[in-house]
């Protein structure tokens, strides 16, 4: 069995989710909230000074091999390993540069949007951020540090005015030359596909991004679809009426009625019965409930926010009693040692130490490329002299 790590509004993860399913690949998720996952993310980096493993899915089949670099290199790994001919995503060759494409260009775009969607409405925010995580652990520290984790989340996914109105246009085009690509391969079939008359990466693509824009849930579209997603979608009426217009008519056009369809009889194996091969650690282990996650992190931010104040309140004693600055340089003094002190006794030599590191490189540190970067850089430049790289859906 296989173990799957993700972030649940990733569409990338999403993307995952429904091939292992497709392919009957039994496998655990560990779903984590963001940032969080980087605990389960970064002891699979390459070794610093290289680029260090921050993105989600990351795949451990159930050879134990660790697959990390992009969805394109598991998909790959599935495709060599599928004796079924209807498995076969990549059978005709024009999917996998679609798949590459979409994910280039699309899942960012459909990314910011859902994103922003879900932390400028509270409502969405408890119900689809707040209230996920399975584990009291992952519940207890984001809603203590949730005010530094949004505003993060706003940082690092750039979910400006701008940002999100370059978005939309990404979307508008994608369903734009969806429509037109389905339009095409239905001439001659009843249930065309985006490539003819087989499903491919390219349909699976599309469709597990383009959910994260329209939405598919069972109370608009019954349980044959919301239930057949990998994750809860809003319903339509939660939305903002300038969203849920846009969302509206997006479900409309070809491509937006071909994302719905796919989930409604393609979302599972076709064979499969509808046979779950998802499973999750449990959450009722004694490690997943210390005492400090209990009451939804309520103890947790308790202690924190009194440490806070008692230690505030110790620092302007110290200042009011000293006669000099002496005193109070003293103090910090005393302090910045003890830490020291501490954290080389308890710390320096353990994982946390390690992901300490990790997490200052990845966010300062220039990384090296590795010897794959660098095969992989040369050939790009290779194609692109020689003019082998030409784009199928021209979306730049």
């Amino acid at each position: 069995m296989g173990t799957l790590i993700t972030v649940s509004w990733n569409p990338l993860c999403e993307q995952m989710r429904w091939a292992l399913d497709r392919h009957s690949s039994a496998y655990v998720e560990h779903d984590y909230p963001w940032p969080l996952h980087l605990m389960a993310t970064l002891p699979h980096s390459d070794p610093v000074p290289h680029r260090q493993q921050t993105g989600v899915p990351v795949w451990i089949n159930y050879k134990n091999e660790v697959y990390k670099r992009s969805v394109v290199d598991m998909f790959m790994f599935l495709y060599a390993h599928s004796f079924n001919s209807s498995l076969k995503l990549y059978k005709n060759p024009d999917a996998l540069s679609i798949h590459e494409e979409l994910n280039a260009y699309f899942a960012p775009a459909a990314t910011t949007i859902y994103l922003h969607l879900l932390l400028t409405n509270r409502a969405l925010t408890e119900k689809f951020i707040l209230s996920h995580p399975r584990f009291a652990t992952h519940a207890a520290l984001q809603r203590t540090f949730w005010p530094i984790i949004r505003l993060l989340l706003h940082r690092y996914y750039d979910l400006s005015p701008a940002n999100l109105q370059n978005s939309w246009e990404r979307v508008e085009k994608v369903f734009d030359t969806m429509d037109m690509m389905l339009q095409k391969s239905g001439v001659n079939t009843v249930s065309p596909f985006i490539l003819g008359s087989t499903f491919t990466a390219a349909d699976l693509a599309f469709s597990s991004i383009a959910a994260f824009i329209l939405f598919p849930n069972d109370e608009d579209d019954g349980d044959d679809i919301g239930d057949a997603a990998g994750v809860e979608f809003p319903s339509l009426s939660s939305l903002p009426d300038g969203v849920k217009e846009k969302v509206l008519r997006l479900r409309k056009t070809r491509a937006g009625k071909h994302v719905l369809r796919m989930y409604a009889t393609e979302r599972t194996n076709p064979g499969s019965d509808k046979i779950e091969y998802r499973s999750f650690p449990s959450r009722y282990s004694k490690e997943n409930n210390p005492w400090w996650a209990e009451n939804n992190g309520a103890r947790l931010q308790h202690l924190i926010y009194s440490s806070l104040i008692q230690y505030a309140i110790l620092w302007i004693v110290v200042y009011v009693s000293s006669t000099s600055w002496k005193g109070v340089a003293v103090f910090a003094a005393i302090h910045v040692a003890a830490a020291i002190a501490a954290y080389r006794g308890y710390i320096l030599h353990t994982t946390t130490h390690k992901l300490i590191q990790q997490l200052i490189f990845a966010a300062f540190g220039n990384p090296v490329p590795t010897e794959r970067d660098l095969v992989e850089l040369a050939q790009a430049e290779k194609d692109l002299k020689c003019g082998n790289v030409e784009s199928i859906l021209k979306l730049n």
